[in-house]
């Protein structure tokens, strides 16, 4: 009968613990996937063609949960948000005691007019100056023609805010946020 030395003894006694470890590094590392996926960033569906031309109608985008926590949201910035049982998705266009005002398509902050060549190709419409109130935001979608005249209606709150996009995973993967 051959003789085991203790290297072979060894290796055959602690496999059990390889086996085990190894899964264990697996179940950890699935679990952190999870937290990452689901806790500090919530994967999204565009529904629709608000943000035309950035996002397109299916494309899945992945919001940051933390965000609109440890900074206040910029301008410029892609965001969702909810109202009631419904999230949108728009830009933001104006942070609180700004004016922002719509005429003949061009957005004017303050009375300046707001450079928005990089996001958005056909700008139309028109609503009255409004001074965004404390707590919120002003955020229009990048499809002009699908924005509502009512200029109240785009006035969201940093409570309401679900995160800002980041990325978008589906069906191309690209790093998306402000210009």
């Amino acid at each position: 009968m051959e003789q085991l030395t203790r290297v072979q003894l060894n290796s055959k006694y602690y496999a059990g613990y390889k086996a085990i470890d190894i899964g264990v590094r697996i179940f950890v590392g699935l679990l952190l996937a999870c937290i990452v996926m689901f806790v500090l960033f919530r994967p999204m569906v565009i529904a629709g063609d608000g943000m035309n031309p950035a996002l397109a109608n299916g494309d899945t985008v992945l919001v940051s949960r933390l965000a609109p926590l440890l900074t206040t949201p910029k301008r410029g910035e892609a965001v969702a948000y909810q109202r009631g049982d419904t999230v949108y998705v728009g830009r933001i266009i104006a942070s609180e005691g700004e004016s922002v005002q719509m005429v003949n398509g061009y957005v004017y902050i303050n009375g300046e007019l707001l450079d928005e060549r990089t996001y958005v190709e056909i700008s139309e419409g028109n609503f009255s100056e409004l001074t965004v109130g404390e707590g919120e935001v002003f955020v229009l979608c990048d499809n002009r023609a699908l924005a509502s005249e009512d200029s109240s209606s785009h006035l969201v709150k940093y409570d309401d805010l679900w995160g800002v996009i980041r990325v978008r995973i589906y069906p191309q993967l690209n790093i998306f946020g402000a210009s």
